[in-house]
């Protein structure tokens, strides 16, 4: 998640004077969230990350979703995540 985060900031940092020179005021950074039960704790972004954020106008929305694990491994089945992969993350969760 940390590598994603950073992505998205350093992505708006390096085409920061693209974005003010075509106008652009507000951003949404979207966030979501998938789970077939159990405790659910996460953080958005780092204290570090946080203060970047803070410095442009950007929303972040932030949906949940309550699958089944069957709902879960079908999402997963239609995206390049091979089948051993799939296996894999099926076998950790």
């Amino acid at each position: 998640m940390t590598e994603y985060e950073k992505w998205y900031l350093d992505f708006i940092d390096n085409n920061k004077q693209l974005i003010d020179k075509n106008g652009v005021t507000e951003m949404s950074l979207y966030i979501e969230i998938f789970d077939n039960g159990g405790q659910l704790n996460f953080e958005i972004f780092s204290r570090e990350l946080l203060k970047k954020v803070g410095q442009y106008e950007i929303a972040i929305p932030i949906s949940y979703y309550r699958l089944t694990t069957e709902q879960i491994i079908e999402m997963l089945d239609e995206t390049e995540i091979s089948k051993e992969e799939l296996e894999e993350y099926i076998r950790v969760g």
